[in-house]
């Protein structure tokens, strides 16, 4: 890198110097230097700003976000981002702007959880788009911290695992240098904790098995209706009544059994038996495995729709 460093002075060209700029904060950044890195990058979001370079300037801005968040500058990552927004929205980039979303998304969902919920929503539905794995792996993580904030710890073990299944196939992108995602936050304790060891691991099995655009769905909390996305004369579920078929849905988004009840204006004792009822229809063992069929009907459903 010195090496370069001196090719950059000796020539005196601005977009090598912006380059090996760019290339001295990701070194800082992978050897844990967040303080030079800003450094590194301000100086290339600087020169690929003077030389009207729009493809760097992007780069430039996501990774000088990312640099100012893991140094502790979360309002300086912030303006990174929404600068990212502005620029990408002006100019009809679809990728960077994933990304921005997800990194704002994840710096706000504790202290203004609903404009982190309306990021969320813009940002999956971006990555679905783009079949994204890498962002929506991001945005999955932060749902489930949400949702267990929500007392929602069915669906936030659910959306975490997922996000866990989609890094570990991805190997977080590694060829894509200007990813603004951090490294994952700690939402597990809390989730295991709220759900119980047995509880935890079967939602864990269960997310995993989820491709991209289900868990997406799932975050999304997308045709999860009865009437649209559960079909009483098809599949495992055709002998849930349309009482069982209801439960159901509300078990899939995160209910508790007293929750349910007061949904439906029931007892919580007749809600138990509706939940008990459903289990031993569908032959499961656990309230998670009602959240996964509830998913993954409404992905039939929807591929059928399109396919009529």
């Amino acid at each position: 890198m010195s090496q370069a460093r001196k090719i950059a002075a000796r020539t005196a060209d601005p977009i090598l110097d912006q380059l090996v700029s760019h290339a001295e904060g990701q070194l800082s950044l992978a050897v844990g230097d967040e303080t030079m890195a800003v450094t590194h990058f301000e100086t290339a979001l600087a020169a690929s700003r003077a030389a009207a370079d729009l493809d760097n300037e992007f780069v430039n801005l996501l990774t000088l976000g990312l640099a100012r968040w893991r140094s502790g500058n979360e309002p300086g990552a912030i303006t990174c981002f929404e600068e990212t927004l502005v620029l990408a929205e002006k100019c009809g980039e679809s990728v960077c702007r994933a990304e921005a979303l997800a990194g704002l998304a994840a710096l706000t969902w504790q202290d203004q959880p609903a404009r982190a919920a309306y990021l969320l929503d813009q940002c999956l539905r971006l990555s679905r788009e783009l079949n994204d794995p890498a962002t929506t792996a991001s945005c999955l993580e932060t749902a489930a911290s949400l949702a267990a904030t929500e007392l929602r710890p069915q669906h936030a073990a659910l959306l975490h695992s997922a996000a866990e299944s989609l890094r570990e196939t991805m190997e977080t992108d590694r060829h894509r240098p200007h990813t603004c995602q951090p490294e994952p936050n700690n939402s597990e304790r809390r989730i295991r904790l709220d759900l119980g060891e047995r509880s935890y691991d079967e939602a864990n099995r269960d997310g995993r098995t989820l491709t991209l655009h289900a868990a997406i769905a799932l975050a999304l909390r997308e045709d999860q209706s009865p009437a649209r996305a559960l079909n009483p004369g098809t599949g495992t579920g055709a002998n849930l009544t349309p009482r069982e078929l209801q439960v159901a849905d509300l078990v899939s988004q995160g209910l508790s059994n007293k929750a349910i009840a007061e949904r439906l204006m029931i007892s919580q004792r007749t809600a138990q038996g509706h939940v008990e009822h459903t289990l031993s229809k569908l032959g499961f063992t656990s309230r998670v495995q009602i959240a996964a069929w509830v998913i993954k009907q409404a992905n039939t459903g929807q591929r059928n729709e399109h396919s009529a």
